[in-house]
């Protein structure tokens, strides 16, 4: 992948693809007018963005297989001066049943601080024009629930060990009802409130499909790795499991410090799309 800075400073190829996943769900979430999770990273509170979805005027729809294969070729996105890493602005288009409104997204995309992953915030809403060979493209079909992963993800090398397991579960429950205040009153996630920082709820809210408690054959698709960071901290990994996919490609990230007996602590680092 290149590294080399595109045009009038545009991002570059890597920078592209790390893009890709956060303008997909910009996407996506318009389409299923999920209005909650878009004021979730936006300057708009979730009223002003149900206003703007319903003023577009027709039943919104997923764009077609043609502009998604092209979006991020034909969408610009432009630096914004003074960001290191840059941040970059972008105009998402939204498709209705009669193809691509006159309205679109305005959003930022902003690095996170993990290597080269990127999250969004949702700006606000204006005008475009839509290109002729965009406007005259048939709209995809109505969205649906997410099809069970085919293929599915590999099983883990080094499954998460016994021991841990009862604390690792709880702590995806609790993530599945929604207590992020208690994971961080408890030390076990951070920075929920900071867009920028938060790596765990944003990601969860973003998802297109519910976060289900761990089944047991779930540990089959885990794993941990030997201390690196002291003697008993632990790198741990697991697929999470959704309500319609069972077996999903989001996949959590932490640590597990184990000092002996009862005195184990599990920290979520992040979850991700795998």
């Amino acid at each position: 992948m290149s590294n080399e800075r595109g045009q009038a400073g545009g991002p570059t190829a890597a920078e592209l693809d790390s893009m890709l996943l956060p303008l997909s769900i910009v996407m996506n979430m318009a389409v299923s007018r999920d209005t909650l999770a878009l004021a979730n990273g936006s300057d708009l509170p979730e009223e002003a963005i149900a206003r703007e979805l319903d003023a577009v005027g027709a039943p919104l729809r997923p764009p077609p297989d043609q502009v998604r294969d092209q979006r991020l070729e034909r969408v610009d996105f432009v630096p914004v001066p003074g960001t290191d890493p840059p941040d970059y602005e972008a105009v998402v288009p939204i498709w209705t049943d009669r193809g691509m409104a006159n309205r679109g997204i305005r959003v930022r995309f902003f690095h996170t601080g993990f290597e080269d992953v990127y999250h969004y915030r949702v700006l606000g809403f204006e005008d475009v024009t839509p290109t002729p060979d965009w406007a005259s493209l048939p709209p995809g079909p109505p969205p649906g629930p997410p099809a069970p992963r085919d293929p599915q993800p590999s099983p883990g090398e080094n499954p998460v060990p016994q021991r841990w397991r009862e604390l690792i579960r709880d702590a995806v429950h609790r993530l599945v009802i929604g207590d992020y205040e208690g994971l961080q009153r408890d030390g076990i996630v951070f920075d929920i409130d900071d867009p920028r920082r938060d790596m765990v709820k944003t990601w969860i809210d973003d998802y297109p499909d519910r976060l289900v408690d761990l089944p047991e054959e779930a540990w089959v698709w885990s794993g941990h790795v030997p201390p690196y960071a002291g003697p008993d901290v632990y790198s741990v990994w697991l697929h999470m499991w959704t309500e319609h996919q069972g077996l999903s490609d989001l996949v959590m990230e932490g640590e597990v410090y184990d000092n002996g007996d009862d005195d184990i602590h599990v920290v979520l680092n992040t979850v991700h799309v795998a």
